[in-house]
């Protein structure tokens, strides 16, 4: 069930909060319900690192454990990110978790235009457990992150990563970072509509 959408062109629409941007052509123009909790909110819809977030609820340090991650000097053209089909990009799927306890707390797969990244992140994605907001402050990269769809649907594979069943639900939202001007990054953060409710 999609709470909110974007159409394909950046600032379109202007409102205050993400679930305002209702596409009419894929929800008939209604305005669904927020999520109930107010930490869901936040995560939901956050412009700034989502990583600080999740380590004030925890009270720990957030990793980033790599489920895959691979580049490719070519693929789909990708309008959101106006990626050609002969750029290079980074596609990777991580879990964000608590680096003492391991307790799972969102997934997150990315498509990252590499040419766009500052040298220190791009070396950090590489080599590093770090998450990308961190890697992003610690470049003193300046950007900013535009949210373009927020939505909940059956975890499915997902699942196993937070010990529920395939059937359940969870929340998901797609945003972009921009980055000197260009997105750099398209992101899809995950997590079940049952946790972060207080």
């Amino acid at each position: 069930m999609l709470i909110a959408g974007r159409g394909k062109v950046a600032g379109e629409m202007q409102a205050r909060f993400p679930w305002e941007l209702v596409s009419r052509s894929e929800v008939s123009g209604e305005l669904l319900e927020p999520p109930p909790g107010p930490l869901q909110r936040a995560l939901l819809t956050a412009d700034g690192n989502v990583g600080r977030i999740l380590e004030g609820y925890a009270g720990e340090p957030i990793e980033a454990v790599k489920l895959e991650q691979f580049s490719a000097p070519y693929g789909e053209q990708i309008h959101a990110l106006e990626l050609e089909a002969d750029d290079e990009r980074l596609s990777r799927r991580v879990i964000l978790r608590g680096s003492r306890t391991g307790r799972s707390l969102l997934y997150a797969e990315s498509v990252i235009a590499v040419a766009r990244l500052h040298p220190m992140v791009r070396s950090g994605l590489l080599s590093t457990s770090e998450p990308i907001g961190r890697l992003l402050c610690a470049a003193r990269a300046e950007t900013f992150r535009e949210v373009l769809s927020l939505s909940r649907m059956p975890a499915w594979a997902h699942g196993a990563h937070f010990g529920i069943e395939e059937a359940d639900e969870v929340f998901a939202r797609t945003y972009r970072i921009i980055s000197g001007g260009h997105p750099a990054m398209l992101i899809t953060e995950k997590f079940p509509t049952t946790w972060f409710l207080s």
